[in-house]
């Protein structure tokens, strides 16, 4: 039999210093710029950039400050600062860090170079010619993940996912298998977004060009889950129900499907829907799911996108943040969550207010 997994508010790293809790209470609102290396391309695309994390409030060494991508530094600081807010003492094997990476910019310098015609390949050609060798995008590698173990002392199990939305979420979904199957007892799960540049752009110009308007924003969350309901004298307030990952047919009635036989759950029925919450969805994805969920549900409808702009792997645990922003004022009801990841990816979970 599965264990239950409580679920405690991590910290979501946004741009501006603006708070998680005032953006869902439409108290602050994220501000957004065009982005350069879009124009050149004749794009329009919307940024919201984070500033740097120096780590010295974690009491991370010089050598880590120092030599860290800009990138690597936001999860560094976001995931420590979390842990420590309900984990004081290291917990040896009975800890576990699932991590969404993505991929990351190791030229920190993020002014596009000047092309001679606004295309992908004038741009691509520029970058290649007048780079450093071996400037380019790579996966985010594994030293993000240790300094964090190292800091938080966490010694169990450690796993990275790339790249983009579905990163997050499988962080989560392997972080939750982990604890309910009873392998570990405590797991930082999270992740954090694409930092922009010329280089990100091209990467992934699949992605934002078929949008208008696109909204890019750098960001990074964690959550931190566990088998017991209260840690540093903080009591959880969610109960993470059910997580499903699957894939969409690319069609409308495919996406029906499955948001259909999700509210047909067992974890759904006979109780309050508090909030559903889209994260990553198209606008098309938006609207079949809205009209399959109805008026009622739908007027219940958060487009998190809206409120923070596309994070990628950081969405699914900025997702979980506000899912349990919305419980704290909920003695019952749940809160549904559906991920859409960029190559079909479909993800869903359901967290539940904490009554133990």
């Amino acid at each position: 039999m599965l264990k239950p997994v409580y679920l405690f508010q991590g910290e979501t790293l946004l741009p501006q210093q603006i708070s998680l809790d005032s953006l869902l209470n439409h108290t602050e609102t994220l501000k957004s710029a065009p982005c350069k290396s879009a124009e050149l391309l004749n794009q329009t695309v919307f940024t919201s950039t984070l500033a740097d994390e120096p780590l010295k409030d974690i009491g991370a060494e010089r050598m880590v400050r120092k030599t860290s991508e800009r990138q690597a530094r936001w999860l560094i600081a976001t995931g420590v600062r979390s842990w420590r807010r309900y984990i004081s003492a290291p917990q040896s094997s009975k800890a576990g860090l699932f991590i969404g990476l993505g991929t990351v910019d190791c030229d920190e310098e993020d002014n596009p170079e000047l092309v001679a015609e606004p295309t992908a390949e004038c741009l691509s050609a520029a970058m290649l010619e007048e780079r450093r060798p071996l400037i380019c995008l790579a996966l985010l590698n594994s030293s993000a993940t240790s300094h964090i173990a190292q800091l938080a002392g966490i010694t169990g199990e450690n796993m990275s996912f790339s790249p983009l939305q579905s990163a997050g979420f499988n962080a989560l979904c392997e972080g939750y298998f982990a604890i309910a199957e009873g392998r570990i007892k405590y797991a930082l799960c999270g992740g954090g977004s694409q930092k922009v540049t010329p280089w990100s752009l091209l990467a992934y110009e699949s992605i934002w060009a078929k949008q208008d308007n696109f909204w890019l924003t750098e960001a990074a969350a964690f959550v931190v889950a566990s088998d017991e309901a209260r840690l540093n004298e903080r009591v959880a307030n969610g109960v993470l129900r059910h997580i499903q990952r699957a894939s969409l047919q690319n069609n409308d009635e495919s996406l029906t499907q499955k948001v259909n036989h999700l509210m047909q759950s067992a974890w759904i029925e006979a109780r309050s829907i508090v909030k559903v919450i889209l994260v990553g969805a198209s606008p098309k994805q938006c609207e079949v799911t809205l009209r399959v969920l109805g008026d009622d549900l739908s007027a219940q409808a958060v487009i998190l996108d809206r409120y923070v702009g596309t994070t990628m792997a950081a969405s699914a645990a900025i997702a979980c943040n506000s899912a349990l922003f919305y419980l704290q004022a909920y003695k019952e009801g749940v809160v549904i969550a559906i991920t859409f990841g960029d190559h079909a990816e479909f993800g869903t979970f359901i967290i539940e207010a904490n009554n133990d």
